[in-house]
């Protein structure tokens, strides 16, 4: 299993990034389109070994005009021009609940058709579009996503399941914001990714039990020092789900890059 972080490119400071490439440890990240997009780049994205694009589709404010078509064209033409063999794969525009699927599937063709790049788009599935609907896009699909929100699309103990159907069909899974330890510990996704490493420490002050101060976190220093060590966490907890289930011998799939 591979534990993707998700954030990095919003809350870590430039002098973190920098000591994190000086040190070879930008590895496993998930990096939203819609923040290149927005700030033109990301100055450390050459530098990630082994990363997953998110389209950015829910990062626009609640009741906000979206150009879908334009914006998914973008993110397209984005992907043909950037994809390299170290990004493992795309999410897709899974906006179902503001467009509706159908328009979803017109927003998955834009992607299929345009990027250059068809097998690396990562379906998301949700619960609306019903279960054979995944079995279908596990069936046409090298890798796909279900998300991981507790009870939204998927009851917990319906995980094993879903897994199950998309290994038949040789398909990796990826569980799109899981990083909810009862489930990763009976769960073998292929991969997963969360924002949680960062949220505690850096956006609450709240690091392994304690509650600190703002003299703690409310210098550039103190939230440098917040981050690498929220970080570091992170790392830990990538090493710990790989050599978990390579021990128990639940190696599924050889690298997709």
């Amino acid at each position: 299993m591979i534990v993707y972080g998700s954030a990095i490119e919003s809350v870590v400071p430039a002098s973190v990034l920098d000591r994190l490439k000086q040190d070879g440890k930008l590895q496993h990240l998930l990096i939203s389109y819609y923040y290149l997009r927005k700030n033109k780049g990301f100055k450390w994205l050459g530098d990630i070994e082994d990363l997953i694009i998110d389209s950015g589709a829910h990062s626009f404010q609640k009741g906000a005009h979206v150009d879908w078509v334009s914006y998914t064209h973008e993110y397209a033409k984005w992907i043909r021009e950037n994809d390299t063999p170290r990004i493992r794969g795309y999410f897709e525009m899974d906006v179902d609940n503001i467009i509706g699927y159908e328009n979803v599937l017109k927003l998955r063709h834009i992607l299929l058709t345009e990027s250059g790049h068809p097998e690396k788009i990562i379906p998301v599935w949700h619960r609306n579009r019903g279960v054979s609907e995944f079995e279908k896009m596990v069936s046409e699909h090298s890798i796909a996503a279900v998300t991981g929100f507790k009870n939204e699309d998927i009851q917990d103990h319906q995980y094993l399941m879903f897994l199950k159907e998309a290994w038949k069909n040789n398909c990796w899974l990826h569980g799109l914001g899981m990083t909810r330890k009862p489930i990763l510990d009976k769960v073998p996704f292929d991969s997963v990714d969360s924002s949680s490493w960062k949220l505690g420490p850096v956006a609450y002050g709240n690091f392994h039990g304690r509650k600190l101060s703002r003299a703690q976190t409310g210098t550039p220093e103190g939230k440098a020092m917040l981050c690498r060590a929220a970080y570091n966490d992170l790392l830990a907890m990538q090493k710990h789900y790989e050599k978990k289930y390579r021990r128990l011998g639940v190696h599924n799939h050889p690298p997709i890059l």
